[in-house]
């Protein structure tokens, strides 16, 4: 399936960093303003976040506006300590949509841009593409033009079960047409 991305998939945008975001923790649920939808992810998030070693990760929140989503979006950034981790970066928007930014560039969009029954529980499945991807179920094969990453075609074994997401830069390619051709498998480990 086709999906779009979210800033560069699973790492925080610059501009986002450069406005301090704040660590995923108890405190940071217990005094932000967010809709029910929102706080509900970010308790599930922060579960897993929980249920790691302490050293594994570092998480990073933040709520404001992010490229064309709502001014309350809740960004949630999974930074993995462990050496070729995939990190992730979570939009949670106010009402029904979650975008999961894993690794380089895929992107799951739900519960629309994912061909799974699963994703009409938005937060559970949001909570086991998440744990799935910190468990080290990830692939992604990134094919370039030059030097240029043109299309990423990924696969994530959640439950069992692979979601699998094919995304393309039709315009980077067309302007590379003539840049030798290549193709670069990467199986990302475990958190910890």
């Amino acid at each position: 399936m086709d999906s779009r991305t979210c800033g560069q998939a699973g790492s925080m945008p610059e501009a986002t960093l450069a406005r301090g975001p704040l660590a995923l923790d108890g405190e940071f649920l217990a005094h932000v303003e967010i809709s029910d939808f929102q706080r509900e992810i970010a308790r599930k998030l922060l579960c897993i976040v929980e249920a790691l070693p302490p050293q594994s990760v570092t998480t990073r929140a933040y709520i404001g506006p992010i490229g064309g989503l709502p001014s309350s979006t809740v960004v949630v950034n999974f930074v993995p300590r462990q050496r070729g981790s995939a990190e992730i970066t979570i939009y949670i928007e106010p009402r029904t949509s979650v975008h999961i930014g894993v690794a380089h560039g895929t992107t799951y969009s739900l519960p629309h841009d994912v061909w799974d029954s699963r994703a009409k529980d938005v937060p559970k499945f949001t909570e086991e593409i998440v744990r799935a991807v910190v468990d080290g179920k990830f692939r992604e094969t990134i094919y370039t033009r030059g030097d240029v990453p043109i299309r990423w075609r990924s696969q994530l074994d959640v439950e069992g079960v692979p979601v699998c997401m094919d995304r393309k830069e039709v315009l980077g390619s067309l302007r590379r047409v003539f840049r030798k051709r290549s193709k670069r498998e990467v199986v990302y480990p475990p958190y910890s």
